[in-house]
């Protein structure tokens, strides 16, 4: 029989909640979460060990031991949950010193270049994808961005490691960067990236903004957000934005056969099992904005398309684990 851990909290109703900076937060809203934990546990010859929460393991000599538990003794380690973002930090390092001995599914190192604006555009550039223009630059010589800007018209400056939109801020010129950059400099000190992403902003029309949610590389569905979610960032031009970090707000987008074939490409290069990718329609196609390593995942979505999650979730983290111990 497998030893399998797991750590796959439920996902509160509301992130501001969570007042612990060491507590975890679980991606999965309590009908998917039980969904898949009985898919799971239906499952034969797996002896599961849930709540082995790495957030708080001790890295001892190579083994990660969550309380009295050496999780390098597991056949394998499941996980979906928030991690702090910050370069370097215990989480993902945690999961990393896991990785070297037992199969982790995420993959953290893969996890870690999604999760990363930067490294996850350049890996889509490479493969291919249709992106947008991005630039990173050193946080002492914003003035170089003068010409960038001029040419672009406009652009967005992205936390690298954000999300629900908080943070995007327009840039329409040279001054206004010279500006931000200031501030964010006088007040919270150097970037940890030692660099500030810089991305390309297209006119677009947000009825035809799709977020698809992937799992194992198929394509759930296409989502856009309505109106409430929708904010003016200056001038007309908008942005999504959830400040609550509830989720919801959606419908389902109509795609076309362009999505799904960026949306695979986009996939082969960031294989993390379950993720998301944002698009805008720009010239005729479209056109991959964001990589969600926490996509949308709405059951109601699921019921439309007629797809069990609880099963396909399953599905994908032991054919994971399967692949991983191959």
């Amino acid at each position: 029989m497998k030893k399998i851990g797991a750590f796959i909290p439920v996902r509160p109703d509301h992130h501001l909640q969570i007042t612990d900076p060491a507590a975890a937060v679980g991606c999965l809203r309590p009908p998917l979460h039980d969904a898949l934990w009985a898919y799971l546990r239906a499952q034969p010859d797996i002896e599961w060990i849930d709540h082995l929460n790495f957030h708080r393991a001790l890295l001892h000599h190579g083994e990660v031991w969550c309380g009295d538990i050496c999780l390098n003794a597991l056949d394998a380690f499941i996980w979906y949950s928030e991690v702090d973002r910050t370069p370097g930090s215990f989480d993902l390092q945690a999961l990393k010193t896991l990785a070297r001995k037992v199969p982790v599914v995420r993959n953290p190192t893969t996890f870690e270049t999604a999760l990363d604006k930067y490294t996850a555009h350049l890996t889509l550039l490479d493969s291919g994808v249709n992106v947008a223009e991005s630039v990173l630059f050193d946080y002492r010589v914003p003035h170089r961005m003068a010409e960038v800007l001029d040419t672009w018209g406009a652009a967005v400056l992205k936390p690298r490691r954000g999300g629900w939109g908080k943070g995007v801020t327009l840039i329409d010129h040279a001054g206004a960067l010279r500006d931000t950059i200031g501030y964010l400099q006088s007040i919270a000190g150097n970037s940890p990236d030692q660099g500030y992403f810089l991305e390309r902003y297209y006119p677009n029309d947000l009825d035809r903004w799709a977020s698809l949610t992937m799992i194992d590389g198929e394509v759930m569905y296409g989502y856009r957000k309505l109106a409430a979610k929708q904010y003016d960032m200056g001038g007309g031009r908008l942005k999504i934005l959830d400040a609550e970090e509830k989720g919801g707000g959606i419908v389902q987008a109509d795609l076309v056969d362009e999505h799904y074939r960026q949306a695979e490409m986009a996939y082969r290069a960031l294989p993390i099992g379950l993720i998301g990718f944002d698009m805008i329609w720009v010239e005729g196609r479209p056109l991959v904005v964001d990589e969600n390593t926490s996509p949308g995942n709405y059951a109601e979505l699921y019921a439309q398309v007629g797809i069990e999650p609880g099963a396909r979730l399953g599905e994908w983290l032991l054919s994971e684990v399967r692949r991983a111990k191959k």
